[in-house]
Formats: structure tokens, C-alpha cells, sequence
């Protein structure tokens, strides 16, 4: 999932997802390999809701 549409679903900016990133706090994300592209996927975003609800 692009960081666009997760700041979407959670209702947040794309530079809040970011800022988490540089923090390490927020969903788990990847870079893909050869490129700058971020993403996340769908069963670590669930896990880190979970672990935010715990």
C-alpha cells in the first residue's frame, strides 16, 4: 500500500506517515528495492493496530 492511501485510511498526512518512519514508530514499511518507493503492507499495518488497541 502507497503512503498515500494508508494516510487515507488513517486519516492522517503523508508527512505524518513519514515523520514516523524517521521516528521508528508507526506500521512496519518497506523500500523496494532499486527505487525510492515506500510501502506498506496490509498484515503489518493490521499488527500495528493491534499492538496501538492493546
Amino acid at each position: 500500500m502507497a503512503p498515500k492511501a494508508l494516510a487515507a485510511i488513517l486519516d492522517v498526512t503523508p508527512k505524518t506517515l513519514e515523520r514516523w518512519r524517521d521516528a521508528k514508530t508507526g506500521p512496519k514499511w518497506l523500500k523496494l528495492p532499486g527505487s525510492s518507493l515506500i510501502r506498506y503492507t496490509r498484515a503489518d499495518v493490521l499488527a500495528w493496530l493491534a499492538e496501538c488497541a492493546a
